[in-house]
């Protein structure tokens, strides 16, 4: 009877040190809640006087829904996009950016304040977190939402914010993200997207295209929207014109470059294709993000396979006399506005296009290499190239002029709202 008892009051005393570390437990969990609440509340209100302050001093502010672009990928077209839009069209401004980091970010977290921005760390689940995003809208007056992809994993908490009359909504459309996610098979992904899209067009205050081609592809599919339409082009760095490319390289044959990504409207197998038949009259080289994994499957002479830096570009472009850019004739490639296709323009590479239905360039007079002739071998001349790459010049500063003159109409539209 003594050994049961003793057996039990073991058992009690394991189970009652088993309690009383649980609610220490349970205690440290609490204070470092508590502890990081407090952190959250000063940093927003923080924040919020950073608000204040640039109003005061007559600088206009605004929430853009995109990662930080320091944070990102230089290379990718998305990025430079963002970073292309802070430092010309919302310089004048101070700017908010959302980051949504998911599970990571318990608490609302500013990693980032400077005179100019702010990053804001959000889990876009949290109803709580939502409603200090939305505040943060409302206090600034405007927001620039960077494609509907980020509408479209936010769908049931910002959507909101395009019904408030009260602010300046501005979308900038990027590129046909149903169509593109149609192409991935995504099918019911596609018509939630297609949902988001439309509800943004109907909704937006200015809708911000990359070409013309896009605002005729979001009309024939919508009809008339009440939004201001702005063109901007794609640049991803100061605008220059490019020298002239000499004719071919020591070894007697043109240079051929491709610079990007291998999505399946880049049509990577076309071009393995195309090399394999005609690197016995061109050098090519490829820059892509992971050069090792197309080295193992293309074993060709004359072929470069590498990949570099964003800002080494310039290097990878030298001696280069032409440029592939394979996209098929479809709706993602008729809208968009390739940054490697504007960087071909910068450095007298005359492009080489299976179609020409590829934004506005064609329209506004880009001269190209169509596929079948260079398939062939069939080049111009010397003298006709020359031609070409002015020509492609003169299509460069066209774009320049559109992308300056909507960088002003934005930076007026916010400085009016505000």
């Amino acid at each position: 009877m003594a050994n049961d008892f003793s057996i039990r009051k073991k058992s009690f005393l394991k189970k009652s040190l088993y309690l009383q570390a649980a609610i220490r437990k349970i205690g440290d969990i609490k204070r470092r809640l508590g502890e990081t609440s407090k952190r959250e509340a000063r940093q927003i209100v923080a924040l919020k006087r950073l608000i204040e302050e640039s109003k005061h001093n007559g600088k206009e502010t605004i929430v853009v829904l995109a990662s930080w672009f320091e944070r990102e990928n230089d290379a990718d077209g998305y990025v430079q996009r963002v970073r292309s839009i802070d430092q010309m069209a919302l310089c004048g401004s101070y700017r908010v950016y959302i980051s949504n980091k998911g599970l990571q970010a318990k608490k609302i977290s500013i990693v980032r304040v400077d005179g100019n921005h702010a990053e804001v760390l959000i889990n876009q689940m949290d109803p709580q977190q939502r409603e200090k995003v939305r505040a943060l809208i409302d206090q600034c007056g405007s927001v620039y939402v960077h494609s509907i992809y980020r509408l479209r994993k936010q769908k049931w908490d910002l959507w909101p914010l395009f019904e408030n009359k009260g602010i300046l909504k501005i979308w900038d459309v990027h590129g046909a993200v149903p169509e593109e996610l149609s192409l991935h098979g995504g099918l019911e992904e596609c018509d939630k997207a297609e949902e988001v899209e439309r509800y943004a067009y109907e909704r937006a205050d200015v809708i911000v295209t990359v070409n013309h081609a896009m605002e005729v592809h979001l009309r024939t599919k919508y009809g008339d929207t009440r939004a201001r339409i702005v063109t901007l082009p794609i640049f991803s760095k100061s605008i220059r014109c490019g020298k002239e490319t000499p004719l071919a390289n020591e070894g007697g044959k043109p240079t051929v470059v491709y610079a990007g990504g291998l999505q399946p409207w880049q049509n990577a197998e076309h071009m393995q294709e195309v090399v394999e038949r005609t690197c016995q009259w061109y050098s090519y080289r490829f820059f892509v993000p992971h050069p090792e994994e197309l080295a193992a499957r293309w074993e060709f002479q004359n072929v470069t396979i590498s990949t570099l830096a964003f800002d080494r570009m310039e290097e990878g472009y030298d001696e280069c006399q032409y440029g592939l850019l394979f996209r098929d004739d479809i709706v993602i490639n008729n809208v968009a506005c390739p940054t490697k296709l504007i960087e071909y323009l910068q450095y007298g590479i005359v492009p080489v296009l299976i179609s020409p239905r590829v934004g506005d360039f064609v329209d506004l007079g880009m001269r190209y290499v169509p596929y079948d002739d260079f398939s062939q071998g069939k080049l111009p001349s010397a003298e006709e190239r020359a031609r070409m790459v002015e020509s492609n010049q003169m299509v460069l500063r066209k774009l320049e002029e559109e992308f300056i003159a909507g960088c002003e109409e934005i930076r007026r539209m916010v400085k009016k709202s505000g």
